[in-house]
């Protein structure tokens, strides 16, 4: 909750700071930020200390989120492709490759401090590298101009709340329900999450490969009718592999709604608002998290 909480408001400021300052100075300096504040927790003595921790590190977090999905927004808009999916897929992968390694470095022998600090290394080099990625087409304004979201981004949003939502809800609740309702034993049910990782980085690797050849209004269609597909049949599963289909097919559907609604809000957006409308989008999605 302390993440999530301090993930809203630097998400705000961030598309505003992306607009007014650009993705060179940016993008590196919220990966850098990221990095430093990924250490604080190792450091916590109490869980109060530990809770403030938390909510720099969610601060760091939704900036650099907001600088990244503008920056892939931007080359998106650049070169006339589609990467939001491929970006968000690849997010999973190293998500769960990082959680692997992190379980191995632990069962080295590995202390928390350690384990982090070789974190914020990697994202220092990362934000050393990336101003050489990133390009600033905006015009950007000394006093940018605060405008209320449009309709259109705000219906975006609200898709990816929704998108959100069921993916915590999936993420968090698949274990419980298979140890609850099928009598699973926890070494299967463990096995919910990580088939959720999976299908989520192969949900958004595929809608990488598609975008390109149907229309965004198909794969936000497509992606809900499979999800809803894929919920029915989890939640109604007699047996574990029905179940554990299930899983696989909402996690994959749902998984493409999130990255097509903030490529959208990229593309849609003047060149100098272009942070601020991934911002506007990326926090309505966010608070998925918290229903």
């Amino acid at each position: 909750l302390c993440v999530a909480a301090g993930a809203i408001p630097s998400m705000i400021a961030g598309g505003r700071l992306v607009d007014r300052h650009g993705l060179r100075l940016i993008l590196p300096l919220s990966i850098a930020a990221f990095g430093c504040a990924a250490l604080l927790p190792s450091l916590a003595k109490s869980p109060l200390t530990l809770g403030f921790a938390l909510l720099i590190v969610g601060m760091a977090s939704g900036f650099m989120d907001i600088a990244m999905n503008a920056a892939v927004a931007e080359a998106e808009q650049r070169t006339g492709g589609h990467s939001m999916q491929f970006a968000h897929g690849s997010f999973a992968l190293v998500y769960m490759l990082a959680a692997l390694a992190a379980g191995r470095a632990r069962g080295s022998g590995f202390g928390l401090l350690s384990i982090l600090a070789a974190v914020a290394l990697c994202c220092l080099l990362l934000a050393a590298v990336s101003r050489f990625w990133a390009t600033d087409r905006q015009v950007h304004s000394e006093k940018a101009e605060r405008q209320r979201p449009g309709p259109v981004l705000l219906a975006l949003g609200a898709i990816g709340a929704i998108a959100f939502m069921t993916e915590s809800g999936l993420q968090s609740w698949s274990a419980l329900f298979l140890e609850r309702l099928l009598a699973a034993p926890p070494e299967i049910s463990s096995m919910a999450p990580a088939t959720f990782g999976l299908a989520v980085a192969v949900g958004r690797f595929g809608g990488q490969s598609l975008t390109s050849r149907i229309a965004g209004t198909t794969i936000f269609i497509g992606g809900a009718v499979i999800a809803i597909a894929g919920c029915v049949i989890f939640a109604t599963a007699a047996t574990l592999a029905v179940s554990f289909g299930g899983i696989f097919l909402a996690a994959a559907g749902v998984s493409v709604l999130a990255p097509a609604a903030m490529s959208l809000a990229g593309r849609i957006a003047a060149p100098d608002r272009r942070g601020a409308a991934v911002a506007t989008v990326g926090v309505i999605a966010y608070s998925g998290f918290f229903i």
